[in-house]
């Protein structure tokens, strides 16, 4: 029973999953642009930021990274 529970739950992921790549890589730009800042409070946490984006392996079933 608990092992069905947790494919309905897997099933309902794909959806959200989605939502949630679209809106990073709608993010990313603006990401982006901060990394390039001169201030480095702002760069430094935004170039940490786009290196975890890339260094993330895509989400099964998907194409391509960010």
């Amino acid at each position: 029973m608990r092992a069905d529970k947790y494919r309905a739950h897997y099933r309902e992921q794909p959806g959200w999953e989605a939502a949630a790549r679209a809106a990073v890589r709608a993010g990313r730009p603006l990401v982006a642009g901060l990394a390039l800042s001169v201030r480095p409070e702002e760069a430094e946490p935004a170039r940490r930021l786009l290196r975890a984006m890339d260094e993330v392996p895509p989400f099964p079933g998907t194409r391509g990274a960010w």
